[in-house]
């Protein structure tokens, strides 16, 4: 379509202080930005989560919107690729997936939002952050069903319930209209587990370039330790044709379950 709006992007991809391989994956490529992180304790993680990314690059063509056969057609590819390599390795492998894809619906650029697994999309619209995206992890489920968040015998938050290569490997997906001088920041547990959501709202509402602030949150997260792979994707909606007017809350009220095999 001819309602290209103008995007800015920056993306890292960083080992982190603690680990000898980077088992995350980066697509940084309009109309795709998806991050993909190797699964902890799979002898293929950094494999799978090429794999899942490069499933997306292969199936979607850059420089112009998707639209929801394509984006499924990609997800479709790379569940079938990351599950055949997870039954060609011993250990099994898999990866988290997690990403904004635009596409046009109802005539105007809409994000389409991808998730399974405890990477994350959020979206800082009118100053305000807000994650898009729910973490499949053992713990939110059990805290979803009633359990306190307190409870010392919860499980760790790293315990997750789905990803590609695993048991249960079906995405959620959400639709959430594109607002000019808004920003989607798409990364790794890596990043949330250093930064705070209050510094990350800083740091996104900065007026400084995509690369400025996708440097200063990854150099923010190797001060701050950086015990796992870190990547981020930063994208900055600078202008877009006229949309609706309509509120986050109303577009974006769970799993649209667009996406199926």
């Amino acid at each position: 379509m001819n309602k290209n709006p103008l995007i800015e992007t920056a993306s890292h991809s960083d080992v982190g202080a603690k680990r000898v391989v980077n088992e995350d994956a980066v697509l940084e490529q309009y109309p795709c930005y998806l991050v993909a992180d190797g699964m902890g304790g799979h002898d293929a993680g950094d494999v799978a989560s090429q794999t899942a990314i490069s499933a997306f690059a292969e199936i979607i063509p850059a420089g112009k919107p998707a639209n929801f056969q394509i984006v499924s057609d990609a997800y479709t590819l790379a569940r079938h690729r990351v599950r055949k390599l997870a039954q060609q390795s011993e250990r099994g492998a898999g990866c988290t997936l997690s990403g904004a894809i635009m596409i046009e619906h109802d005539g105007n650029p809409t994000w389409l939002i991808i998730n399974l697994g405890d990477s994350r999309v959020y979206q800082l619209l009118a100053g305000q952050l807000k994650q898009i995206t729910v973490d499949h992890t053992l713990r939110d489920e059990m805290i979803e069903r009633g359990a306190d968040p307190n409870d010392p015998s919860l499980p760790p938050p790293n315990i997750i319930t789905r990803a590609l290569g695993g048991p249960v490997d079906e995405a959620d997906t959400w639709l959430i209209p594109v607002h000019r001088e808004s920003k989607l920041l798409i990364c790794s547990d890596g990043l949330v587990n250093e930064i705070a959501d209050r510094d990350l709202t800083q740091m996104l509402a900065a007026p400084d370039s995509a690369q400025a602030i996708a440097d200063m949150l990854l150099d923010e997260a190797l001060d701050a330790g950086a015990r796992d792979n870190v990547s981020l994707i930063v994208v900055d909606v600078i202008d877009t044709p006229e949309t609706p007017e309509v509120a986050l809350e109303d577009v974006s009220t769970g799993p649209t379950g667009i996406i199926v095999e």
